[in-house]
């Protein structure tokens, strides 16, 4: 049987509903969401039971039971997350991500309930369209998990507006270059993805270069340009970016970082967009160990240095 209106209206007064109004759908929706993040099962299903059977309410709608899903997800409740899915609880975009946050115990088993519901792998997972193995990339270093993803038909490259994804985010958040690896065993492709950029952006000399090898082996071009090939520039993109990645080794001031891409045969003399060269970069960003560094290599192999022209930012700039 289920639980009368008198049960009903005991949830719903202990969620702090005034009593004169002792189904307020409101009250159920946050005790429901309070039940779900804390994990507690009974709770959780008496109050669906209620809401579902009561004659005085209709039953919940898929949207007043969707943060109770994102509660329960966000904190690896696996059995509240498949009663409410088996209650209608929609998988919305923010969902999946949210699922991959902070690797769970039960992260692999609840996208499985994901499946089981509908969802794909290749659904989207923000607003633009973001796919979710992209939003996947930036949350997790998780192998097995990404493994998940590619197993169940994710694909290792992105699409526009963001074609870099999700090599690129894998190169900035991954610990060590197996997982941008595994995308590559997987068919990412490293063109126009901005990926070896990324990698020389990295926080750490060691870790930069590791990444910045692991995409020159796998035959990422030293001399792409950021931005390359992209429909539209991201957010913020700084007009004195988009040269080669020695520019952003440059911009962020490593030596080791600039030698690595010099030994492995970059363009020195190579200008961005803005027509500025990796030394001029490192002079607009005041690193003079980089620019130094850089000036003597260029003389050593016979190209000229020109004094530094600051360039007017124009209408190509993207917002």
């Amino acid at each position: 049987m289920p639980p009368s209106d008198q049960t009903l209206e005991s949830l719903s007064r202990r969620s702090g509903s005034p009593s004169s109004v002792p189904f307020d759908p409101l009250a159920l929706k946050r005790s429901l969401e309070a039940a779900s993040y804390e994990g507690d099962l009974g709770q959780v299903d008496t109050i669906l039971r209620s809401w579902t059977s009561a004659p005085s309410l209709p039953s919940p709608t898929p949207d007043e039971i969707a943060s109770a899903l994102n509660s329960a997800v966000s904190h690896g409740h696996l059995s509240v997350v498949r009663l409410l899915l088996d209650h209608g609880a929609p998988i919305t975009i923010s969902t999946a991500a949210l699922a991959s946050r902070d690797d769970k115990p039960n992260t692999l088993a609840i996208y499985e309930s994901f499946l089981q519901h509908g969802w794909s792998a290749q659904s989207p997972a923000s607003k633009d369209g973001t796919m979710a193995m992209n939003l996947i990339m930036s949350h997790t270093d998780s192998e097995a998990l990404v493994q998940w993803f590619l197993a169940n038909g994710a694909s290792a490259n992105g699409l526009p507006p963001d074609p870099g994804s999700p090599i690129r985010y894998a190169v900035i958040s991954a610990s060590s270059p197996v997982i941008p690896s595994l995308l590559i065993s997987h068919g990412a492709t490293l063109k126009h993805t901005s990926a070896l950029h990324a990698a020389a952006s990295r926080s750490g000399d060691d870790a930069s270069i590791a990444m910045m090898k692991c995409l020159l082996e796998a035959g990422a071009d030293i001399n792409e340009l950021e931005y390359e090939g992209w429909e539209k520039l991201p957010r913020g993109a700084s007009h004195k970016d988009w040269g080669t990645a020695l520019h952003t080794a440059a911009k962020e001031g490593s030596v080791s970082r600039a030698r690595f891409l010099v030994e492995k045969g970059v363009n020195l003399g190579k200008k961005s967009r803005w027509d500025y060269t990796a030394r001029d970069r490192a002079q607009l960003s005041g690193n003079e160990d980089v620019k130094r560094y850089l000036e003597a290599v260029m003389r050593e192999r016979g190209i000229e240095i020109k004094e530094l022209q600051i360039k007017e930012q124009g209408s190509e700039d993207e917002d």
